[in-house]
């Protein structure tokens, strides 16, 4: 990975993400230093503007964690974030670059491992991701 973009940047519902990784920390779960989290009042707060300033700027990865479909406290917030990760997505594959560089996951609040995983996970799939640029 490059110097200048090492960070995952998790925007994280404060109803659910932002408890699970706080979750996390008093189970003394252990992830990447690399992680950043930025809480939100919900992930729908999220914008594709937003996202792709995140990728040009700072962060290698981003993921937005949302509630648990059925489950937002914004009614909706989870299906937007949702979308506008997807139209990211989309962008990086017509650009010829790694779509797995943006995740939308539901987490509920007590789910601590599932954060854990999910941020582990992205690591691995940008670290694959860059092996198979580099070779190409």
């Amino acid at each position: 990975m490059s110097d200048k973009h090492d960070t995952i940047l998790v925007y994280a519902c404060r109803h659910s993400a932002y408890r699970a990784a706080d979750e996390a920390g008093r189970k003394r779960l252990t992830y990447s230093p690399r992680v950043e989290i930025v809480p939100l009042p919900c992930s729908g707060a999220v914008s594709v503007h937003e996202i792709i300033l995140s990728l040009e700027n700072e962060a290698d990865g981003v993921i937005i964690m949302g509630c648990n479909q059925g489950s937002c406290h914004h009614q909706n917030g989870n299906h937007w974030a949702e979308q506008r990760a997807g139209e990211v997505r989309k962008k990086l594959d017509q650009m010829g670059m790694n779509q797995d560089k943006v995740q939308f996951i539901n987490i509920g609040p007590d789910n601590a491992h599932q954060f854990v995983k999910a941020v582990e996970q992205m690591i691995i799939s940008l670290e694959e991701g860059s092996s198979r640029e580099a070779a190409g």
